[in-house]
């Protein structure tokens, strides 16, 4: 009797039991901390189940759309596949991804638990299709031939097949495609609202900011079949319940002040929230929800943020690198000048005009155009979204505030007490760290002395002291 008390008691602890790699997950879509966004959930539901309408998803990077999706989705019990976008995808390859995906639907029905019964034709069409591209495999295998679609697998069929066993199609990243297979794209969606009269097929496309008129504005005919849905940046509150709900479930506590720095830091985007989470639970080997609760101190978000930054410092990198790369030799580095502006002015949120002012001052005869173009580009997908426009305030500001920091550290001196001196030797690498203490301000948050990035410089010959000012 004793025995099964305790193995009741026990197998009731293990179920309560999560990973802490389950519970934050900085890399991947949210499942036990997600939190619900009720307008974007209700648009997209009502979007749903409107026949015909095919949908796009569009936000900026990290705020959480294909989370709400999946969720949504697997909500309501609705089948989908995705199907993920490369800057070299092509249309072919994004037609056979989906149609591979297809594969478990057709070949074991009954494992698939399908609400629909497939006829027979139909499941012929797709066997012979699928017996197709296996030869055709088998050749490329052997003669290293480029993967072709059957001719009998159209578009037209492709949505045939995902009506027949009421699925959606969900399309990650679209905007990183290239213009002419958007255009294929919008085709494709054309094509599958008309199916949508004999069967419900639905294609919900995931983009970023900006990204519904590169398929809108290709086909007047989707203009009014096709539903926008913007998923805006997490608010402090969502992200404030993220935090709750992992302490909840790993049964820690962050302090409030602890709190509100992730919240401030986070700037609206979830995968820094849960990557700071992550890393405070991991630097004190906290891996599984704790026996008894555990609290967290200030030193504790210190020193995540430090290894954070270590973690990222070459994605910080490649983003700024690319924000400021010169497609074609001009008389201005836009991308450099513009941020370089903005850390000059010194304020969270920074006006055009505030910014053509301050670029004025730096380089008198720049011209107003390039101002115009280069803060679209450093806002889109083409330069990683590095700085974030706010329509409400019509001001720009970064979009990540560790990136922020990365170019004040590219870009800036380093603030007063701050000097590094090196002896003079032959190919010395030194670590000049840039502390920015109150001149930071994160909403009404100072970060004072505990953002850190640290930059390797090689000194390749050296006579003398040399000083980092």
């Amino acid at each position: 009797m004793i025995t099964k008390i305790i193995n009741f008691f026990f197998n009731l602890f293990n179920r309560s039991k999560h990973q802490v790699f389950d519970v934050f997950t900085p890399s991947t879509e949210a499942g036990l901390t997600f939190v619900e966004r009720p307008q974007a959930k209700k648009d997209f539901v009502n979007c749903l189940k409107t026949h015909g309408r095919q949908l796009v998803i569009f936000g900026h990077s990290g705020s959480g759309k294909t989370t709400l999706v999946k969720n949504i989705l697997d909500s309501v019990k609705q089948k989908y596949i995705v199907t993920s976008c490369e800057s070299s995808t092509t249309i072919e390859e994004l037609i056979l991804s989906a149609f591979d995906k297809l594969n478990p639907y057709y070949i074991d029905e009954k494992g698939s638990k399908l609400s629909a019964k497939i006829s027979s034709e139909l499941k012929t069409s797709y066997l012979g299709i699928e017996s197709k591209i296996s030869g055709e495999g088998a050749v490329e295998t052997s003669n290293k031939l480029k993967r072709v679609v059957p001719i009998q697998l159209t578009p037209q069929r492709l949505s045939e097949f995902f009506g027949a066993i009421n699925c959606i199609w969900v399309i990650e990243d679209f905007h990183k495609v290239g213009e002419e297979q958007r255009k294929r794209l919008a085709d494709i969606m054309k094509i599958f609202k008309d199916t949508s009269k004999a069967s419900p097929t639905k294609i919900i496309a995931i983009g970023a900011v900006g990204s519904p008129r590169e398929i809108i504005d290709f086909d007047d005919n989707l203009k009014n079949r096709v539903a926008e849905i913007e998923v805006p940046l997490m608010n402090e509150a969502e992200i404030g319940e993220l935090i709750k709900k992992g302490e909840n479930l790993m049964k820690v506590e962050f302090e409030d002040i602890v709190k509100k720095r992730i919240v401030s830091l986070s700037n609206g985007l979830a995968s820094v929230c849960h990557h700071l989470c992550l890393n405070i639970c991991t630097n004190n080997d906290i891996t599984e929800t704790s026996r008894k609760k555990i609290i967290f101190s200030s030193i504790d978000l210190d020193n995540a943020v430090q290894k954070y930054v270590n973690e990222q410092s070459d994605s910080f990198k490649s983003m700024y690198d690319k924000a400021v790369k010169v497609q074609r030799q001009g008389k201005f580095n836009n991308g450099e000048l513009i941020i370089k502006a903005m850390l000059n002015i010194n304020k969270e949120e920074v006006s055009y005009s505030d910014l053509l002012a301050e670029i004025k001052r730096l380089q008198p005869d720049y011209p107003q155009g390039n101002l115009t173009t280069y803060l679209s580009t450093l806002t889109s997908p083409e330069r990683d979204e590095i700085l974030r426009y706010d329509e409400d305030a019509n001001k720009y500001s970064f979009s990540n505030p560790f990136l922020k920091v990365y170019a004040m550290m590219t870009l800036l001196p380093a603030k007063n007490g701050n000097k590094i001196r090196i002896s003079g030797n032959k190919n010395v690498v030194v670590n000049s760290t840039i502390s920015v203490g109150g001149d930071f301000r994160l909403g009404d948050i100072v970060i004072d002395n505990n953002v850190r990035i640290d930059k390797q410089v090689n000194i390749s010959e050296n006579k003398g002291d040399v000083s980092f000012d």
